[in-house]
């Protein structure tokens, strides 16, 4: 449930980093995405919101 994350909480997914996200809540979509990663550190791109 995307209410209840909190900091350092991870989603993990199968998607490729090499292509872009779209971040859905109740089937409506949020926003979308490109994901990325540097060193250790991962993060998610808003490229677009809807």
């Amino acid at each position: 449930d995307m209410m209840s994350l909190q900091v350092g909480d991870v989603i993990k997914t199968e998607h490729r980093m090499t292509t872009p996200v779209t971040l859905t809540h109740q089937q409506h979509t949020v926003c979308h995405a490109s994901i990325g990663a540097t060193r250790s550190y991962k993060s998610i791109q808003i490229t677009r919101t809807s």
